[in-house]
C-alpha cells in the first residue's frame, strides 16, 4: 500500500482516457492531495480493500462555476 495519490491518479488518467488534473480522489470525503502516500492515511490500516471516491471534473463543471 506504498504508492502514492499522484500514482494512483496518473493510473486511472491512462486506463480511463481522462486527464489527470481532472481527477480527484477523496476517502471519507477528504481529499486526497497527490504527495501524499496512502500510508499517509492511518485508518486504512493494513486492509487490502479500501473505498475511495474518484470525481471526474467535466466541462459542465467548469460553466457552473463561472
Amino acid at each position: 500500500m506504498g504508492q502514492d495519490v499522484a500514482h494512483a491518479k496518473a493510473l486511472l488518467s491512462k486506463l480511463m482516457d481522462i486527464p489527470y488534473s481532472d481527477l480527484s480522489l477523496f476517502y471519507e470525503g477528504k481529499l486526497m492531495f497527490d504527495p501524499l502516500s496512502f500510508n499517509d492515511f492511518p485508518q486504512l490500516g493494513s486492509s487490502t480493500v479500501m473505498d475511495i471516491d474518484v470525481k471526474v471534473r467535466t466541462h459542465h463543471d467548469e460553466i457552473d462555476s463561472e
